[in-house]
């Protein structure tokens, strides 16, 4: 099990209803929440804030600051460039500087929790899905039934 004490999740997206699932679904799951519906918001919000998310869900297309923006900027920023950002989007994207995730939508509940658990308590189950490909930076891992729910790691993931 993962330990969710303290544990906070910015989702960044523009999409109300995209929003509230993914959040609702955090919830139900123990996570603490947070959310912008904007890239700029969330800037503002990780920059100011004492405290930073253990880990952010990012949309890409973004009215007044889209996610590839917030990505360049965050990782510009010496505090926010250490927390994991998971982006989620729609479009067809496998590599993504700066995201150190991409999960593609629809997002599924399993992906999503085994992410989580992968950037934020790894040492309990680093492979919980049993996820094929092979570990380390860059590689693309699939899950058995199809390659649209992949997740791609584009850092070393926290010890």
């Amino acid at each position: 099990m993962i330990n969710l004490a303290g544990k906070v999740v910015l989702v960044v997206d523009d999409d109300p209803l995209a929003r509230q699932l993914l959040c609702g679904l955090l919830r139900r799951r123990g996570y603490q929440v947070d959310s912008s519906e904007n890239g700029l918001a969330a800037l503002r919000k990780v920059q100011t804030s004492s405290d930073l998310p253990a880990l952010i869900f990012l949309d890409l297309v973004m009215p007044i600051m889209d996610g590839y923006t917030f990505l360049r900027l965050a990782r510009e920023d010496p505090r926010v460039k250490k927390v994991p950002i998971v982006v989620t989007t729609a479009e067809l994207c496998t590599e993504l500087p700066g995201a150190d995730a991409i999960l593609n939508k629809p997002l599924k509940p399993a992906i999503l929790m085994a992410t989580l658990q992968r950037f934020l308590a790894p040492a309990e189950n680093p492979n919980p899905l049993g996820l094929h490909g092979n570990k380390g930076l860059g590689r693309t891992y699939r899950h058995p039934i199809g390659p649209a729910i992949s997740i791609t790691h584009k850092r070393p993931l926290r010890p």
